[in-house]
């Protein structure tokens, strides 16, 4: 096996290494007017965490987002948004708490997209490689290559990172626009068919009247 199937093999592991080793949650929430809604997750010590929230439905854009340790202490926080993230390095191992607050929204409830992703410290992982693999490169030319190309993995993993969160948030508020304007056309077809029914009904029964009274007009 050559020096460059090797770096390639090596490459393709450690990115594997590198995707089981995080994880990434995504819903969507219902805050009702005037409420607050909170989240727990588990993280360790070290792990690198990025929460995200967008709103789909609502109206204004007076959401609150906080992010709390497990001692209590407050990370985070960020007074009426309609979106707004997060990036942090977990100094403690605990339940962290994630808040959406719609207390400013006392007459709408609100749809919200949260986005929650963490994994271990993969970029103090890449600086650390990338500085061992320096110090090699002086015994071994190959090195050279395969710093090339997990610099090149890691890029590109992050690329396809960016692209899939932005889908998923598009794919969101796409759908919640569609779901909506489907209950509105409903909604409006309804009333329609109900007008023309009770539109068609009152113009039979004032042609009854109107025959019935040239009827007793005749006679």
């Amino acid at each position: 096996m050559n020096s460059e199937t090797f770096s390639l093999l090596l490459s393709l592991v450690l990115a594997l290494i590198y995707g089981c080793h995080g994880k990434e949650y995504y819903w969507t929430v219902k805050v009702g007017a005037g409420m607050r809604e909170c989240f727990y997750e588990t993280v360790e010590k070290g792990w690198q965490v990025e929460v995200e929230f967008q709103l789909l439905t609502g109206g204004n854009n007076d959401l609150d987002f906080e992010v709390f340790s497990p001692s209590n202490q407050m990370l985070y926080a960020d007074r009426q948004k309609d979106a707004s993230s997060y990036d942090f390095s977990a100094d403690m191992t605990g339940d962290y708490e994630i808040c959406i607050s719609n207390l400013h929204g006392a007459w709408s409830d609100k749809l919200v997209f949260m986005d929650l992703a963490f994994d271990r410290d993969l970029y103090g992982t890449r600086s650390e490689s990338s500085l061992n693999l320096k110090a090699a490169e002086e015994t071994d030319e190959s090195t050279s290559e395969m710093k090339v190309s997990l610099d090149r993995v890691g890029n590109q993993l992050d690329q396809v990172r960016s692209i899939q969160e932005y889908l998923r948030n598009r794919e969101a508020r796409h759908r919640h626009t569609a779901e909506n304007n489907l209950e509105r056309v409903l909604t409006w077809s309804i009333c329609e068919c109900i007008a023309l029914v009770v539109i068609g009904s009152a113009q039979v029964l004032v042609l009854r009247w109107l025959f019935a009274d040239t009827g007793k007009t005749t006679a």
